[in-house]
């Protein structure tokens, strides 16, 4: 499965059995819908959903109001940060997006993670899934 795949299915799971429900208006690179009628101000026309037909509690959504040009629109919270993967590069399953050499924590498949320098040409476990670069900590200001 590719990157863009594996994104398309969190986002697909992230809606479950409401899925069939907004799949054709969902965005592919962060599965936001239009807002729903009960954020929209009175007055407008609502795009055909209904907050009650799908069935999320408002605390399940993220709601953000959109520019000049875009309108309103939400997600379920576990897809907040789904443009970046929250820092993770998942590894493609031909090893082709691999890093630099440098320090990284790297995520198996297991879920337990581990710190360690790479250097390109490294025998890499195949139980590895995901890897992000480490951060240096900062020196406090004051």
């Amino acid at each position: 499965m590719t990157n863009q795949e594996a994104k398309q299915d969190a986002i697909k799971k992230a809606y479950g059995d409401k899925w069939e429900l907004v799949k054709d208006h969902a965005r592919d690179f962060d599965g936001s819908v239009l807002t729903f009628p009960f954020l929209m101000d009175e007055g407008h026309e609502d795009d055909g959903f209904f907050y009650n037909q799908l069935g999320f509690n408002r605390n399940e959504l993220n709601t953000y109001i959109g520019g000049d040009m875009e309108p309103s629109r939400w997600r379920p919270l576990i897809l907040d940060d789904i443009e970046d993967n929250n820092g993770w590069i998942r590894i493609e399953p031909d090893g082709s997006n691999l890093p630099k050499s440098g320090e990284y924590r790297w995520l198996f498949e297991s879920g337990s993670m581990s710190n360690f320098y790479y250097e390109p040409g490294d025998i890499m476990s195949t139980k590895l899934t995901h890897y992000k670069p480490m951060k240096p900590e900062l020196k406090p200001i004051y």
